[in-house]
């Protein structure tokens, strides 16, 4: 069994690396959760998450917020927006059973950054999964 932030994380890496126009512009190897400012571009670093409970009688469910950081080195933001796209189409629609965890992620948001080195794009992307614990009561 695992937590509902890490089955979300495991369930969108497993989405994105599936899906061949992210890769075409993310290679899968780029995809990935690092504590440090990425050294490869583009990237697309799995960040930080937050679960929000929600549970309800014998129900144990919430909502995690999934950060993601799009890197890419470019002067402008075409690259960026480009993969930002493309992890929005993946999450349409998607869900999964992940741990024991039931998952339906949705696109929350996105904000582009530009670096302050003036080489780097940066977007950073929120995905609301409704999680829902399978295993819990199970003895």
């Amino acid at each position: 069994m695992s937590e509902a932030s890490l089955a979300a994380q495991k369930f969108l890496r497993a989405l994105f690396i599936g899906r061949a126009a992210l890769t075409a512009l993310v290679p899968a190897d780029n995809i990935f959760d690092r504590n440090s400012r990425p050294e490869i571009f583009p990237c697309v670093n799995l960040g930080e998450g937050q679960f929000v409970a929600d549970d309800a009688g014998c129900i144990q469910a919430g909502d995690v917020y999934a950060t993601l950081h799009v890197w890419t080195a470019e002067n402008g933001f075409a690259a960026c927006k480009n993969i930002v796209g493309e992890i929005r189409r993946a999450v349409r629609e998607a869900d999964d059973v992940v741990d024991g965890f039931a998952l339906a992620a949705t696109f929350q948001d996105a904000i582009y950054l530009r670096d302050p080195d003036g080489v780097h794009s940066h977007g950073v992307v929120t995905i609301r999964l409704l999680a829902e614990d399978t295993l819990a009561g199970v003895v």
